[in-house]
């Protein structure tokens, strides 16, 4: 009758928590492989967290390398454009303000690549600092 008394108590014990094993000593051997499924389980969730992070840079990275290349693009029409001997100064000016604001624009977003490379690093700007004059 204690066994029975047990057995009925173990399996509410069971149903109750929606586990089959309860306690290591239940079933050792498939206490420890859930162990490792575990295990498994949160290493495969930290790749995963990993890809994420990598996805994201690159992401980051392709908009940056199109943005760079459209400005590249208007670097060499406003090229182009001076290149003409019909300009006058006045036209070459604004071709050359022009030239520095595609050139301020390419500034920028280095600068702000790299803010951003920094606090996904965790880096704080003397870190970067020091890494810059080295």
């Amino acid at each position: 009758m204690s066994t029975v008394q047990n057995k009925l108590t173990q399996t509410q014990a069971q149903l109750a928590q929606g586990k089959q094993i309860i306690n290591a000593s239940d079933s050792p051997n498939q206490a420890a492989t859930i162990q490792r499924l575990k295990s498994i389980l949160n290493r495969q969730e930290s790749y995963q967290s990993s890809l994420n992070t990598v996805k994201a840079r690159l992401e980051g990275e392709d908009s940056a390398l199109r943005s760079v290349s459209d400005l590249l693009v208007r670097a060499k029409e406003v090229a182009v454009q001076g290149a003409n001997d019909t300009l006058s100064a006045g036209d070459r000016k604004a071709l050359a303000t022009e030239m520095q604001a595609v050139r301020d624009q390419m500034l920028l977003g280095q600068h702000q690549r790299q803010q951003w490379q920094l606090f996904v690093l965790g880096q704080s700007r003397e870190t970067s600092r020091l890494y810059r004059n080295s």
